[in-house]
């Protein structure tokens, strides 16, 4: 296939055509600074996603345990207040309990 006269004319101009670009001494440190911010900002969602399972597991007993935890202080504290309830309500009735003015 022969070539149009414009396409070799670009053809040549592109063969001829070298980019010369200004060196900067702090090119390649920005690079690795901006490579380093990226693996410290990804650091821990990618420990997360590598460790998937185990983080969930971790989290599933970390739940278990807290809910676990939260009911024990619960029945402890409704125990106490009840105590406290019964005692109030036998002074009320027993004339034998009631405190005087």
């Amino acid at each position: 296939m022969k070539m149009k006269p414009e396409d070799e004319k670009l053809t040549q101009v592109l063969g001829e055509w070298r980019v010369a670009p200004a060196a900067d001494a702090e090119f390649r440190p920005g690079v690795w600074a901006r490579i380093g911010r990226a693996r410290r900002e990804a650091a821990f969602a990618g420990f997360v996603r590598a460790h998937a399972v185990p983080c969930a597991a971790l989290l599933v007993v970390a739940l278990g345990v807290g809910a676990w935890t939260g009911r024990e202080r619960a029945k402890t504290s409704l125990e106490a207040e009840r105590t406290a309830l019964v005692a109030n309500y036998v002074q009320g009735l027993d004339a034998r309990a009631m405190q005087m003015p």
